[in-house]
């Protein structure tokens, strides 16, 4: 999704003689103009918009205060933003003269790597096998070639419980009041426990679970005016995105042909399977000299989870930032 920005002349300038201190208004008007509208463009545009003006205009000493949508109409957005000095009566977040950042800070980053169990039937490979079994003349009766399975017995397949990796990673980001709408709000519900279906920052279609958001405000204290007469005011929401992580697994596929007594390789090749597909195996008893051995018969990757565009979130990178 992207958009073209136009900067909507001339920008009001006001100056408080009694404080000394400035404040600017800008408009700007955001088109989109690749992708089709959804519940998070009006986000997005915002995005966009504080990207292309600036969190901070170094020659007036300002910093941007808020940015307001005041019209959308089809792929237009209309934004007005507000840049006061950092002791401005009118600034609502921090102290007087505390240094601002953008409405976007970075994101706050956690993540855990702890791993999980997972039950395995089969192993990466067989690494050596013996045979304590004699036939009726005394001589050894070779291993079967069970396919790497593990804990074959009474024709069902033991497995094992192993660890694997698991990566979690949790964003918060301040994300101006105004652009945190009831649909997108919804939105980020609708799409909870889905994954991307196209590539984002580094993760591969399939590759990411969206687990759903967490959001709050708090009330915070300003300088009381006639039209607020109580001295409060809303902060900028913070809204946790979290996200689980599975790589595209390379599944090794080895087609053969067997006899009573011989095993012999076809051919061997891949099956992608992307992180959060499902895949699972068809089993036949192959007989291998006296025995039986479980070899695969089918195998099938099924898509379980639903996806969509991970961009619509409106947090695929933050602006840049101001220098102190």
């Amino acid at each position: 999704m992207s958009f073209k920005i136009f900067e909507m002349p001339p920008p009001a300038r006001e100056m408080d003689v009694t404080t000394n201190t400035v404040k600017i208004i800008k408009r700007y008007q955001a088109e989109l103009t690749g992708g089709e509208p959804t519940p998070a463009s009006r986000a997005q545009a915002g995005s966009a918009v504080i990207t292309a003006a600036g969190s901070v205009l170094v020659a007036e000493g300002v910093f941007l205060n808020s940015i307001v949508c005041k019209r959308h109409h089809g792929r237009l957005y209309d934004f007005e933003l507000k840049y006061l000095s950092p002791d401005h009566p009118e600034e609502e977040n921090g102290s007087p003269g505390a240094p601002r950042h953008t409405v976007y800070d970075p994101p706050q980053v956690t993540f855990t790597t702890v791993g999980e169990k997972q039950h395995l039937t089969h192993a990466r490979e067989t690494l050596s096998t013996w045979s304590f079994h004699q036939d009726r003349t005394g001589a050894e009766v070779p291993v079967p070639d069970y396919g790497d399975a593990i804990g074959v017995a009474d024709g069902k397949i033991g497995g094992v419980d192993v660890v694997i990796p698991k990566l979690e990673f949790t964003e918060t980001w301040r994300i101006p009041k105004t652009l945190v709408t009831p649909s997108y709000i919804k939105f980020l519900a609708d799409n909870t426990g889905k994954m991307n279906n196209k590539k984002w920052r580094t993760f591969e279609p399939g590759e990411l679970l969206f687990l759903g958001t967490a959001g709050s405000q708090t009330w915070r204290k300003m300088p009381a005016t006639e039209g607020n007469p109580w001295g409060m005011t809303l902060t900028d929401w913070k809204i946790s995105y979290s996200f689980r992580c599975s790589p595209t697994e390379k599944i090794k596929v080895t087609q053969s042909r067997s006899t009573p007594t011989l095993t012999a390789v076809v051919s061997e090749s891949e099956v992608e399977k992307p992180g959060f597909a499902h895949a699972w195996m068809v089993w036949k008893d192959t007989l291998h000299g006296q025995d039986f051995a479980k070899r695969p018969k089918f195998l099938i990757v099924n898509r379980i989870y639903d996806d969509f565009d991970f961009s619509e979130l409106g947090i695929d990178a933050p602006p840049p930032m101001p220098s102190n």
